[in-house]
């Protein structure tokens, strides 16, 4: 289960740490893990995509955000955002790999923790924290919503939470866009992925190109950052 807390991430102290460097940090280790996946074409190759390109766009959200950030509800829903496509690409896929739900956690962890820095400043002062606890708090009940999860045999389908106020059940970020990735019944071991019957052009009926140009970016992204 996510902890809150990005003092313990490895991302530096934070008084030298901002949003900013904690999305950068992010997305170089997604592309690490999704990388040699570049060769999967189909739809299972387009979800790999998917995931990789929400690392690119929580940099994109936190470009700017240094010091003197306090625009705490803007980016708490542009990181929610960001967390829907990222639960969406990965549920989506057929295939779903311990590389692949990797890569997933680390995109919720980076949001997490590069959104704590943005709104953990003192300025703004319980605004701030309440951007923080009701959302990533595994225990908050601040909405509630019908309850959502997987069903039906392996590889399964994934039904997501109600609007909130459609049930009773307690939901947060963790509840929506962490535990279905977390507690996916049917991941699979990454060689899967390196058998002739998914990993080539014609038995997955579409193209690699654009999983391998996607990828590629994520890479160079990561180490011009």
């Amino acid at each position: 289960m996510y902890v809150r807390s990005s003092r313990s991430r490895g991302f530096g102290s934070t008084e030298s740490v901002t949003a900013a460097t904690i999305a950068a940090s992010g997305l170089s280790i997604t592309s690490g893990l999704l990388v040699s996946f570049a060769v999967v074409g189909g739809p299972v190759g387009a979800a790999i995509a998917a995931v990789g390109a929400v690392a690119v766009l929580l940099v994109k959200v936190f470009q700017g955000c240094g010091a003197t950030c306090v625009q705490a509800t803007q980016y708490a829903n542009q990181v929610e955002a960001a967390l829907q496509q990222n639960l969406q690409a990965y549920v989506s896929s057929s295939i779903r790999t311990t590389s692949m739900q990797a890569a997933a956690i680390n995109n919720y962890n980076t949001a997490i923790a590069a959104l704590e820095q943005a709104c953990g400043q003192a300025a703004l002062g319980s605004a701030g924290q309440n951007c923080i606890d009701q959302r990533v708090n595994a225990s908050s009940c601040q909405w509630k919503a019908s309850p959502g999860g997987w069903t039906g045999a392996c590889p399964g389908t994934y039904q997501g939470y109600g609007a909130s106020g459609s049930g009773s059940a307690c939901v947060n970020w963790v509840v929506l866009y962490l535990d279905p990735i977390q507690n996916d019944p049917c991941v699979q071991d990454d060689s899967v992925l390196t058998s002739s019957s998914v990993s080539t052009t014609a038995s997955t009926g579409g193209s690699s190109d654009t999983t391998l140009l996607l990828i590629a970016g994520l890479v160079l992204a990561a180490l011009l950052l």
